[in-house]
């Protein structure tokens, strides 16, 4: 295991390959660095026929498009889950 500094606390989180940023594709910048990792190659089969069972049938998107979860956070006030929603809907993330 690697040494800890004095003072400092180790990291409690999983070091999960991801592309590193600024990383270009095609000649477009990498949006889905870390989503990436389950959904190139054959690697992670589980987690490409999860998207195709959600209703993502082309390859291509489900490989490059990146992947955000949007939740409501209260039903009384106005939702900013609506914002997120449509933002995620002008940069066609999934």
């Amino acid at each position: 295991m690697s040494q800890v500094a004095p003072g400092k606390e180790k990291s409690r989180f999983l070091a999960f390959r991801h592309v590193p940023y600024g990383t270009m594709r095609n000649g477009k910048l990498v949006l889905n660095r870390y989503s990436s990792v389950l959904t190139q190659g054959y690697e992670f089969p589980g987690a490409q026929a999860m998207l195709y069972a959600a209703g993502i049938e082309s390859p291509e998107q489900m490989r490059n498009a990146p992947q955000v979860g949007v939740a409501s956070l209260s039903q009384s006030a106005p939702s900013p889950g609506g914002e997120a929603g449509d933002g995620c809907d002008t940069m066609q993330a999934l």
